[in-house]
């Protein structure tokens, strides 16, 4: 019995959840891309990168802890949409400065910048977010 119990607490490690990936996945069978996942959350290099580009452009400001925010990523996952918009981490400091100096006192929040960054329209919560974008959006 008492080996049992000191297999159990050796197998189950610390209580703290894994670090979640943010990893980009492409998935190729005979040579046709099949399925093209990008990274759950922006990173401030690739924001700049984005930023850059004359195009129009949707970033949304969310946390991993945030249940709305997952429902928004799975609304946009199941309406194609998830490829248009910049999901941004505010539990990571440059985008918590940005969150703080911008006013967003709830997430997710979404901000449509014009291509020349511009904020266009401001978006609080799942449902005007999706809304907003299956309006905007051309699938």
């Amino acid at each position: 019995m008492i080996i049992f119990m000191l297999m159990t607490l050796v197998a189950c490690g610390s209580s703290t959840p894994p670090q979640q990936r943010n990893a980009e996945l492409t998935v190729e069978y005979f040579g046709k891309k099949i399925k093209h996942e990008k990274p759950k959350w922006t990173k401030q290099s690739q924001l700049q990168e984005i930023l850059n580009k004359p195009e129009k452009k949707y970033l949304i400001f969310g946390a991993n802890w945030c249940e709305a925010c997952g429902f928004l990523r799975r609304a946009l996952r199941e309406g194609e949409l998830l490829h248009e918009v910049e999901f941004i981490n505010i539990e990571e400091k440059w985008a918590s400065d940005a969150a703080n100096s911008y006013g967003i006192k709830s997430i997710p929040t979404m901000f449509s910048l014009d291509s020349e960054n511009n904020i266009i329209s401001v978006k609080i919560g799942p449902g005007e977010i999706v809304v907003h974008l299956l309006i905007h959006l051309e699938k």
